[in-house]
C-alpha cells in the first residue's frame, strides 16, 4: 500500500474503481457523504457498497469526514441531514462505520471534529468500534493537539494505518504534525500516510493557460507537484490526495465552469485547459487544443491501453462526441492520474 486516492463516496468513485485497473500498490479511500441508496436498488446503502467493497481486489478505507461543519448551511438537502446527525449525535459516526462489519475488505477510519476542542474522542470511537474489522484507521488533521497522536499510540497497532491530513499546506508548514506521527509510528509499527489536498480551490478554470502549467503562474500556486515523490524521504509509508482534480465540494453549484486539468507523471506536472464559463460545448474547444498538445502525443502506447480515461478521452477526440458532462471529464482526470501514479510506485 503506498498510494491512497481519496474520492467522495458516489457514482463517480464507484465507475472509476469498477474499470479503472490498480495494482496492490492502490488502496482507495471512501469518503461517506450520506446514506442514499441508488434507486431501484433493493440492497439498501451499506449492502450496496459492500458489495461493492467486497468486489474491489483491494481492501477499502472507509471515512466519514470530519471537516465539512463550516459549510453545513451551504451543504444540498441530501448531505447536510447526514453531516447534522454526524456533527449532533455521538455515536452515529461509529454506528454507522460498524454497519460495514460484514465486510472483511472495509477498514473503518477513527477521526475527531477539527473545529472543536480534542477531548480524547479516538479512544471514546475505537471503544466502540465493532471488532469484527481486521483493521482500523485514523484520521488527524492540522488542528489535532499531540494528546490525539499519544491517543492513536494507545489504539493502533501494526498494519493499522495513520493518516495525517495536511490539507493545502506544505510538508514544510506541518513539520511536527509529521514528527508527531513519525513517533507514532515508531511506538505502535503502524502504517504512517500523508494526505494532502494537491489540488487547491485558489483558481478558476478560466484561468488555466491552455498548456503547460508553468511555475510562477497564479494557477501554479494552488497546485502540490512532489507528494508522490517526498513522502518516502518524509519517513512515510504511503501518500494520499484527492486523484489529481479539486477536492469535491458538497455545495449546490448550478453554474458548469468548463476546465479540464491532466497529470503528467514524468515530471509531476500538470496541464489545464479553459473552456468558456457557463458553456458546456466550449468543451469541444478543449478538445480541439488538447488533441494537439504535446502531453497527449507524447502519451505512450501502453500507458493507453490501460488507461480508461485515455480510452474515454480518445473516443471524445475521434467522434467530436458525448463530452458535454462535466463529471464525465472530471472521471478522465480521476483515472488517468490514478493509472499515471500506479506507473510509477
Amino acid at each position: 500500500m503506498k498510494y491512497f486516492p481519496a474520492m467522495c463516496g458516489n457514482e463517480t468513485m464507484k465507475n472509476i474503481l469498477k474499470k479503472q485497473k490498480i495494482s496492490d500498490c492502490i488502496t482507495p479511500v471512501f469518503e461517506m457523504v450520506n446514506t442514499v441508496a441508488p434507486r431501484k436498488d433493493k440492497r439498501g446503502y451499506f449492502g450496496y457498497w459492500t458489495d461493492m467493497f467486497n468486489n474491489y481486489d483491494s481492501m477499502t478505507v472507509v471515512d466519514i469526514p470530519m471537516e465539512h461543519q463550516d459549510f453545513l448551511g451551504k451543504m444540498e438537502p441530501e448531505y447536510r441531514q447526514f453531516f447534522t446527525d454526524v456533527y449532533t449525535k455521538p455515536d452515529f459516526r461509529v454506528n454507522t462505520l460498524n454497519k460495514f462489519d460484514i465486510s472483511d475488505k472495509v477498514i473503518p477510519t477513527l477521526s475527531h471534529n477539527p473545529s472543536m476542542p480534542y477531548s480524547n474522542q479516538l479512544i471514546d470511537e475505537n471503544s466502540k468500534l465493532s471488532k469484527n474489522f481486521k483493521r482500523k484507521a485514523v484520521r488527524l488533521f492540522t488542528s489535532s493537539p499531540i494528546v490525539a497522536y499519544e491517543d492513536c499510540k494507545k489504539i493502533l497497532n501494526e498494519n493499522d494505518i495513520l493518516f495525517v491530513d495536511i490539507h493545502e499546506n506544505t510538508v514544510e508548514y506541518a513539520s511536527i504534525m509529521l514528527d508527531n506521527a513519525r513517533k507514532v509510528k515508531a511506538d505502535t509499527n503502524c502504517h504512517i500516510v500523508i494526505k494532502q489536498t494537491s489540488v487547491g480551490n485558489g483558481y478558476k478554470n478560466t484561468e488555466l493557460p491552455d498548456s503547460k502549467i508553468s511555475k510562477g503562474t497564479k494557477t501554479y500556486e494552488h497546485i502540490k507537484h512532489s507528494l508522490h515523490i517526498e513522502y518516502k524521504n518524509l519517513g512515510f509509508d504511503g501518500f494520499s490526495d484527492y486523484v489529481g482534480v479539486r477536492k469535491y465540494t458538497l455545495k449546490n453549484i448550478p453554474i458548469v465552469s468548463p476546465g479540464f486539468l491532466i497529470f503528467d507523471n514524468s515530471d509531476g506536472s500538470y496541464y489545464g485547459y479553459k473552456g468558456t464559463y457557463d458553456d458546456l460545448d466550449s468543451y469541444l474547444d478543449i478538445i480541439k487544443k488538447y488533441e494537439k498538445s504535446t502531453h497527449w502525443e507524447n502519451i505512450k502506447n501502453s500507458h493507453r491501453k490501460t488507461c480508461e480515461g485515455c480510452k474515454v478521452l480518445d473516443k471524445m477526440i475521434s467522434t467530436r462526441s458525448s463530452y458535454k458532462s462535466a463529471p464525465k471529464w472530471k472521471r478522465v482526470s480521476m483515472s488517468h492520474y490514478i493509472a499515471s501514479i500506479d506507473e510509477v510506485l
